[in-house]
């Protein structure tokens, strides 16, 4: 087990790159999905932790009870979705699950990865760690 710090700011992305950020292919948005699945997240609209339980395509136009969540968002909770074409967050269980819009959400700072690393980041946590104890 590694406790991972996840960096919660990340530098804004001009709204023109959002699109080829969040176009991945399904083998990479099945990674990312797989990467998120039970990472816990604050919302900014509401109090609480929520652990993700997947992620959502195109979360904007994502249907529900008659509804969109970008209309949602703008009728109950008063706020714009500025990129309503990237991915959401999936929280809650499979009998009710909700979807929140990736820029609603904050992820929760030091949180344990269970994990097994990806190889990128297992080469760097080796040069972390000193080879003899002091």
């Amino acid at each position: 087990m590694f406790l991972c710090r996840i960096p919660t700011s990340c530098p804004p992305v001009p709204p023109r790159e959002t699109r080829t950020i969040f176009n991945h292919q399904p083998q990479q948005f099945m990674q990312l999905k797989s990467f998120f699945k039970g990472v816990s997240v604050t919302l900014i609209h509401r109090l609480g932790l929520k652990k993700t339980c997947g992620l959502v395509p195109n979360a904007g136009n994502f249907e529900f009870e008659n509804t969109t969540v970008k209309d949602y968002f703008k009728k109950a909770r008063g706020r714009r979705i500025e990129y309503p074409n990237i991915i959401g967050i999936q929280v809650g269980s499979k009998d009710r699950d909700e979807v929140i819009p990736a820029e609603m959400c904050i992820i929760a700072p030091d949180q344990r990865y269970t994990r097994k690393l990806p190889p990128e980041f297992s080469l760097l946590n080796n040069e972390l760690i000193p080879q003899c104890p002091a």
